[in-house]
Parts: C-alpha cells; structure tokens; sequence
C-alpha cells in the first residue's frame, strides 16, 4: 500500500435506496446556485478518526478492533444539518444518523484507539462548502430539510480505513454477529 495520510474507522453506506435518496439530495443542492459546492464521493459513518500512525501502530490497532463482539443493528438517516467554519458560516453539510446501538459501537471502538479525535455526533458528510453565493437562502435550503428522511440502514460491518491520496482504501473488515 501506498503511505497512508490518515487512517479512521467507519461503517460505509452501502444500501442502495438510502445512497440514491443521498445522491438525489445532491444533485438537487448541486444545482442550487447559493454556493460553491464540493460533493462528497465515499459515503460512510466515521466512527474514530485516528489521523497519521506508523503500521506498527495500525497493526496493533487492528488486531485489538478484532475484538468487538456485538450484534448488527438498525439506524434511521434523518435530517440535514451543518458544521460552521472559523471562515464560513455553513461548511459541512451532513446527514444524521438516529439509533443507540451506533453510540455503543462507537465507545468499543474509541476505548480500542484511545484517540484524541473525537466527534460526538455519528453523521454522513453529504457536501463541504468552498465559497458562498447566498447565505440566506443556503440557510433556508438546510432549515426547510431538517427532518429529511433518507431511509434506514442496516449497520452489519465496519471498516478501518486509509486515507491514500485522497482515496479511501479498506484496511480491514470487522463484522458484527
């Protein structure tokens, strides 16, 4: 493999209805003139981001998420929301995820990692903003979609990942029962 910038830990969105209720909700605010866009392509749930480590490390860090053992859930994806920026006040738009049994997953593998970087709040990155034409109305696109109901999901696995040149690449894959 080619050096890894940064490696996480993610659950990848692969159901096909929920993907092209996303997809859909993309192109339509693509083809908003309010802002300058950039879509996401990979869809997933980061669980940990871990930032760069040696593989010495990533060896170690993924012999011990071998160890998660915990049954395989539903999430529902509901809701368009936004991170702000020191230079903007709407940079990330993202979906969020509803469902307890995320939250469990997520401690087992942050008491695995022992990271510092830890986001709360389990989300699907949907669009990050470059620039903004209209606020106003880039405001009331995300205020009018805040319970936007893109499916349910079934979570069955997890994946440490690589971050290689801005492409994801699957590390290892850890399945639930």
């Amino acid at each position: 493999m080619k050096k890894a910038r940064s490696f996480f830990i993610a659950i990848d969105l692969d159901d096909e209805k929920v993907v092209s209720r996303i997809r859909s909700f993309q192109k339509e605010l693509s083809n908003k003139d309010f802002a300058e866009i950039q879509l996401a392509k990979d869809l997933h749930i980061t669980l940990n981001f871990l930032g760069k480590l040696r593989w010495g490390e990533v060896n170690r860090i993924k012999d011990k998420l071998r160890s998660i053992n915990m049954p395989s859930f539903e999430i529902l994806l509901r809701s368009v929301k936004y991170f702000p920026s020191a230079k903007l006040p709407v940079r990330i738009l993202w979906v969020g995820i509803k469902g307890l049994k995320i939250y469990a997953l997520m401690e087992k593998v942050r008491s695995i990692t022992l990271n510092p970087y830890v986001g709360d709040l389990p989300h699907i990155t949907i669009a990050r903003i470059r620039k903004i034409n209209d606020i106003d109305k880039l405001m009331e696109f995300t205020k009018n979609r805040e319970n936007y109901f893109f499916g349910e999901f079934h979570v069955h696995c997890f994946k440490l990942k690589a971050n290689v040149n801005g492409k994801y690449i699957d590390v290892e894959k850890y399945f639930l029962f």
